[in-house]
């Protein structure tokens, strides 16, 4: 069994079992009862009750939306580095973040931005790039 969600709106679900039809033009796709173990490197724990890896912002507002709305627990998971997992999986929507990459660097402040998805050792070799320190 597959859900999809639709941005515009995150309430209308479709339920489908060997397809995936992505409604009114997105293509997030929460999916039940996931294998969590090939997600973490330590390669155990059990399975999420929900799981969905959005590939932006507005899929991710919509499964957010879409956990609140059915009273369920989240848990973002990002690259699963070091990580155990129970065997007897995690409860909730589990939010993969691995699509969610971006990152910014304001040259003026010296800040930089990060979305939960990038990668540590691709944001540091970024930062060494531009001469910056602190990253440690």
């Amino acid at each position: 069994m597959i859900m999809t969600l639709s941005y515009d709106s995150p309430g209308q679900v479709d339920w489908c079992n060997d397809q995936v039809s992505p409604l009114l033009g997105t293509d997030c796709v929460i999916r039940p009862d996931v294998s969590l173990s090939s997600l973490t490197s330590y390669r155990v724990g059990g399975p999420a009750e929900w799981y969905v890896a959005p590939n932006n912002l507005d899929d991710l507002r919509a499964s957010l939306e879409w956990a609140s709305s059915e009273g369920l627990r989240t848990t973002f998971l990002g690259s699963g580095s070091n990580l155990l997992i129970s065997d007897q999986g995690l409860s909730g929507l589990v939010v993969g973040t691995r699509h969610l990459r971006y990152s910014h660097f304001d040259l003026g402040t010296g800040q930089v931005t990060v979305a939960a998805g990038e990668s540590l050792p691709r944001l540091a070799w970024k930062v060494a790039r531009l001469g910056w320190q602190g990253m440690e």
